[in-house]
């Protein structure tokens, strides 16, 4: 844990610390099996719906933005009534991602329970296995994040929230849903987004 006395090199240590055991913790409880089974639901998806709110919401916005370069309508939801209409418009060959570190999330619980009554699969990524979410998810992943490690809002949460959301990405995009306009993306984004590189 940290503590008032700590120094500042004492508080970066901890901070790196706390997101590597994160990250090997939720590793080591990782059905692997699993995991391939959402990768290939969300391969054979039309359209995946990433929901969350405050800091999981920004994990959800990131997602998204990886998935666009796929062969996949993907989109994120923060706002409570935005997830639920997607929610209503959820189908068959739809995934809805829920993210929420407490995993009581009243507007992504809802969200996901509607979803998947109306037939999508619902994924859903908490830190608590027996939560809300886990009970309206068809497929649920838990993070390991220590609580008492480190005093701040679920710091290492949200590293390993996009670690499960890296690793997802990279399995679908290896089962045949990455594009030509990816290349066309980068090469955009070059152009337009980037000052030239300066020649050392």
């Amino acid at each position: 844990a940290i503590t008032p006395d700590d120094s500042g090199r004492t508080v970066t240590r901890k901070v790196f610390a706390g997101n590597i055991q994160c990250l090997q913790d939720t590793l080591k409880i990782l059905d692997i099996e699993t995991f391939v089974r959402a990768a290939r639901a969300m391969s054979k998806a039309e359209r995946i719906v990433f929901v969350g709110i405050g800091s999981s919401g920004s994990v959800a916005q990131d997602a998204a933005l990886r998935f666009m370069h796929l062969d996949i309508q993907a989109e994120a939801c923060m706002d409570s009534y935005h997830m639920l209409v997607r929610a209503m418009q959820a189908g068959k060959k739809q995934v809805m991602v829920g993210i929420s570190h407490s995993g009581r999330s009243l507007a992504t619980v809802q969200a996901l329970a509607l979803a998947r009554d109306n037939g999508a699969t619902t994924v859903g990524i908490s830190n608590y296995v027996k939560s809300p979410l886990r009970n309206v998810s068809r497929i649920f992943f838990c993070t390991a994040f220590r609580e008492s490690s480190v005093k701040a809002a679920a710091l290492s949460s949200a590293v390993a929230q996009m670690c499960l959301i890296d690793a997802l990405y990279v399995l679908v995009a290896r089962q045949g849903r990455v594009t030509p306009k990816v290349e066309k993306v980068n090469a955009i984004v070059e152009q337009y987004c980037r000052s030239p590189a300066h020649k050392r």
